[in-house]
């Protein structure tokens, strides 16, 4: 923006330049014709520059927008620090299938395990940096800790290898399971958010409690969008997932219609507990 206005601040200079080279005893024009198309040319250039800021602007507000409204308009604002796409792609909210759908934003950022030893210490010296990056006031009272133990399934015998099929148990802070709030969740990976959102169908069984959402997911080195589906509050010990039919109980339509059902779901790699 900055160089586009000194170059049509140079453009006026130049003319008015021209102007000057040519004698003034033939010249038709006067001191007073310059000064009126100068005056027109830095009306031109504010009217240009008031289509450029509002164009921009209008993107820079929508760019954010993880909160929309029935007839989709855009009820909040951009974070200050970070430009998202102004071409931002959103649900399509008169899909049924979408007209709940979360859409939002998870920043990620690894640690070395080294410097992570003293885990509430660790957190205490990112609270600064927090606070700048976000404008809120972060105290201690807005923590939240939680454990669980994570178990991984492959779905590849099913026809799709999904991106993650997982089941979550979850602990409070001092290691005590939090009864009937196990979750199974599925999910998909995609460089570009309309492909997640119109590729697959992950819309859960309407006989469980749920949620989706499509999170754009931004690391320190790299950002992707990912399509999930989440049953929620099932027994504490729930059954394991045996084949691609139990799976197709939870979400009906995230594999083919001629998906063999009983073909088997194993598990991939060991349990794992996260704090």
């Amino acid at each position: 923006m900055v160089e586009e206005e000194v170059e049509l601040h140079e453009e006026p200079s130049r003319i008015i330049s021209n102007y000057e080279d040519i004698p003034t005893s033939k010249s038709r024009f006067t001191s007073k014709n310059i000064l009126i198309g100068f005056g027109i040319l830095l009306v031109l250039l504010v009217t240009f520059l008031v289509i450029v800021s509002a164009s921009f602007m209008g993107g820079y507000f929508t760019g954010s927008c993880t909160t929309v409204i029935s007839d989709s308009s855009c009820i909040d604002s951009q974070d200050e620090y970070v430009l998202y796409d102004y071409n931002e792609y959103y649900p399509d909210r008169s899909n049924p299938k979408l007209a709940d759908i979360m859409d939002t934003r998870e920043y990620q950022h690894t640690v070395n395990s080294d410097d992570y030893v003293d885990r509430m210490s660790t957190i205490r010296d990112m609270m600064p940096l927090l606070r700048n990056l976000t404008g809120e006031y972060f105290t201690e009272e807005d923590w939240d800790i939680a454990i669980y133990e994570e178990r991984h399934y492959t779905t590849s015998s099913c026809g799709v290898q999904y991106s993650e099929l997982r089941r979550r148990k979850f602990y409070d802070e001092n290691g005590v399971i939090q009864e009937d709030k196990t979750t199974i969740d599925i999910n998909m990976d995609e460089p570009i958010k309309e492909d997640a959102l119109t590729k697959w169908d992950l819309t859960p069984s309407d006989d469980y409690k749920s949620e989706q959402k499509i999170e754009h997911d931004v690391h320190t080195s790299r950002d992707k969008f990912n399509i999930k589906a989440k049953i929620k509050k099932l027994p504490t010990h729930f059954d394991e997932i045996k084949t691609c039919g139990e799976v197709m109980n939870l979400f009906p339509y995230c594999f083919d219609e001629d998906v063999d059902l009983d073909a088997s779901v194993k598990r991939a790699g060991s349990d794992r507990y996260i704090w």
